[in-house]
């Protein structure tokens, strides 16, 4: 049976916080042993050898403290009674946008010139 991760964008933004989290949800392995399901995760340019894993007894999770235009990797896999791990499910990528803009900061000046027009 082919296990499949599906990425669902969550983003807690206000004017004063940014702490951006997305949150994975995967369709439930049916074997009837089924303990856990593992989450891995690493950034883009870890290339997987710092490996986040964190342990789910569910089919959907929030993983928090992401950082602001940061590419992270993820993959589930299912662990039975007997301790055995299942291959990893489809690879998803997600990129955390960057900081949202302040909206009490100005906007940026535009239009410099290096001289002011005639008759000002």
């Amino acid at each position: 049976m082919r296990r499949f991760l599906f990425i669902i964008i969550m983003f807690m933004a206000t004017a004063r916080l940014y702490a951006p989290s997305v949150t994975l949800a995967w369709d439930p392995n049916e074997e009837p042993d089924i303990d856990r399901y593992q989450l891995y995760w690493w950034e883009s340019d870890e290339l997987a050898r710092d490996m986040k894993k964190a342990f789910h007894p569910n089919t959907v999770t929030t993983v928090t403290n992401l950082l602001a235009g940061t590419t992270y990797h993820f993959v589930v896999t299912a662990v039975n009674t007997a301790e055995l791990e299942s291959g990893p499910s489809n690879l998803v990528t997600y990129t955390v946008p960057p900081d949202p803009v302040d909206p009490r900061v100005p906007k940026t000046p535009q239009n410099i010139r290096d001289k002011l027009p005639e008759g000002t």
